[in-house]
């Protein structure tokens, strides 16, 4: 009877050492479960831009003799913006001209027969075209001291003011086309680009405004930029209609629909 008792604490060990113990099994996540839980929705964000806009210069020195528009104006195509005066290009004008007379006046006497070689009257000839070639150039040249609108726009900035002298491609005058207003992506992501495509439709929530606006996507940048170390491409969206109260600048959230 003591070597069964005796035996009795061994048996409890063995035992307690073979049991089987339950194994806490751990769901290892997929690589597609892990990106969609750790990618967080993100607000494409935008702003309201003309769908033109241009910074206007002269071509040729000058002095500025006339303003004809003020900051603010809506001009039509064609209309004179600037005048500036350049003495060196009037002079040039005159010269010209006056070249152009003297070598008319050779070709008149030469291009009589009375015996004369003909090859003096092909020289005179060619330089009245030469000569007159040159007075045209000079015509151009001084067109070039009136500054024109480019297309209907409206003046945004006029820096100039009369009696300042502007060199060269100075920028001078600012225009925007105010009345066609786009919608241009500021954070569209690479990621987010491959997904959209030209005539893809949009909602567009212009926050100042408060107001949601349908939209369809125009054109998509072929060339990212960067930004603070993100590559970033741009989407142009046109509204299906535009508020009165809508202003270059402001901002605008967008949401594309799933095609």
């Amino acid at each position: 009877m003591k070597k069964i008792f005796s035996l009795l604490p061994l048996f409890l060990f063995i035992a307690s050492c073979t049991s089987a113990r339950p194994v806490e099994v751990v769901p290892t996540p997929t690589a597609y479960t892990q990106a969609e839980n750790t990618r967080e929705a993100e607000v494409v964000e935008g702003v309201v831009v003309p769908a033109e806009q241009s910074q206007l210069a002269f071509l040729v020195p000058g002095t500025v003799i006339q303003i004809s528009q003020e900051e603010g104006d809506f001009v039509k195509k064609g209309e004179t913006l600037l005048v500036i005066h350049n003495p060196d290009l009037d002079s040039a004008v005159m010269e010209a001209k006056a070249s152009l007379a003297v070598v008319e006046a050779e070709y008149e006497y030469w291009k009589r027969p009375r015996d004369k070689p003909p090859e003096r009257r092909w020289m005179a000839e060619a330089l009245v075209f030469e000569k007159k070639a040159s007075w045209q150039r000079t015509l151009t040249e001084k067109d070039e001291v009136v500054l024109h609108a480019p297309y209907d726009a409206t003046i945004i900035t006029n820096e100039a003011t009369l009696g300042t002298y502007l060199n060269p491609h100075q920028k001078v005058i600012l225009l925007a086309d105010l009345s066609h207003l786009l919608i241009k992506t500021t954070n569209l992501s690479e990621r987010e680009i491959v997904t959209l495509e030209i005539g893809q439709n949009a909602l567009v929530f212009i926050e100042a405004l408060n107001l949601e606006i349908p939209a369809k996507i125009t054109a998509l940048a072929p060339r990212a930029t960067l930004e603070n170390n993100d590559t970033l491409y741009t989407a142009t969206l046109q509204l299906d209609e535009i508020p009165d109260s809508l202003r270059w600048g402001m901002n605008v959230e967008i949401e594309f629909d799933e095609e």
